[in-house]
């Protein structure tokens, strides 16, 4: 009598956004349009390691419950389609903004893609829309993860870079031409490293600059966090007002990264990749790997003469457990393993994966 062998399947978060199958990483693109949540990310569909970017898309009427969307972008044997976000242009056109890696030469240029049903995209064929040759003495090796904004102090449009330890920042009035404003030096005031996915997101108090950061990377030691500044934006670069001390982190736990905002939404909504890298590279998984944290309403809550992000995740109630420690109100999220904790008030969250 022969043997079954019966594979064991990968636990699957209930309520957390996993793919089908395959590896995904960085949430991109996060976008809000007619009533739907429009979320890309970093997704390799034929296996559960790291390999050549596509971007996935998956949409929701609740941020909780997904549909999966066919494949918005593919990779070429030049171009791997990097991080990067998502507007709705003034004549109801979906632009998508992506890094193209060539995992050839190693140059990261910034390039741009459209749809006007949300679902089929085309890749624009004066790709790319900022240039960065290795022939240039210019070169950056790092340099990628376009977030497009509004300028809502000079019109137009502004483009927030990743840039080696910097971020940069470029100007446009037609998404295609794009002129260098300004930057930012975040090693200078907080933790310093190789910059990802920026963001600048306008609150009605303050304006805050947010980046996840790559410290001591290559190294023994090399970690990542996720920290921000709080301050206002010129219409050139961001300009920090508060001086920044270590609690400055948009999570304190190991398993949350690449956090970024939803554009085209009344309040600010924020979502990361609920894994983290050195876990990602050695995982098991034969069906896939990674997911999606819980989408979190952010807002800028003053505590002392300080401001602090505040986020409150958006589950429903019965998956919530209230704790009481010490005096103070903590709320638990817990999803096959993986624990989303948050203070009273909000202003710190601990996210992290239990594994044996």
């Amino acid at each position: 009598m022969q043997d079954t062998v019966i594979m064991k399947k990968d636990i699957r978060p209930q309520f957390h956004f996993t793919p089908k199958k395959g590896w995904i990483n960085d949430p991109n693109g996060l976008c809000y349009a007619n009533g739907v949540y429009h979320m890309f990310y970093q997704h390799y569909p034929d296996d559960t390691k790291w390999g050549p970017m596509h971007w996935g898309h998956a949409t929701s009427k609740d941020l909780l419950s997904w549909e999966h969307q066919e494949i918005a972008l593919y990779p070429t044997e030049d171009e791997y389609c990097f991080s990067g976000s998502a507007i709705i242009d003034d004549e109801g056109v979906m632009r998508l903004f992506y890094t193209s890696h060539n995992p050839k030469t190693g140059e990261q240029t910034q390039s741009m893609a459209y749809s006007s049903d949300y679902i089929h995209f085309e890749k624009y064929n004066g790709n790319p829309i900022i240039e960065n040759s290795k022939d240039s003495s210019c070169f950056k090796k790092d340099f990628r993860d376009p977030k497009v904004i509004k300028n809502k102090v000079k019109g137009g449009y502004t483009m927030v870079l990743a840039a080696g330890e910097n971020i940069e920042f470029y100007s446009s009035s037609d998404f295609i031409n794009w002129t260098y404003t300004g930057g930012f030096a975040p090693g200078k005031l907080g933790f310093g490293g190789i910059c990802e996915c920026p963001d600048l997101i306008s609150f009605p108090e303050k304006d805050v600059l947010t980046m996840s950061i790559i410290v001591n990377p290559g190294q023994e030691d090399e970690y990542h966090v996720m920290q921000y500044f709080v301050g206002y934006f010129d219409g050139d670069t961001f300009i920090n007002e508060q001086p920044f001390q270590p609690d400055q982190l948009l999570d304190f736990g190991d398993d949350n990264y690449a956090m970024v905002s939803f554009s085209g939404t009344d309040e600010v909504i924020l979502m990361g990749w609920g894994e983290n890298w050195a876990s990602a590279r050695a995982n098991t998984n034969t069906e896939y790997f990674g997911k999606m944290t819980l989408a979190r309403n952010a807002s800028l809550l003053k505590v002392g003469n300080r401001y602090l992000i505040s986020q409150k995740p958006i589950v429903s109630d019965e998956k919530v457990v209230r704790l009481e420690a010490e005096g103070k109100v903590l709320i638990t999220v817990e999803d096959e393993g993986y624990v989303e904790i948050f203070a009273e008030n909000g202003t710190k969250s601990l996210s992290w994966m239990s594994r044996q």
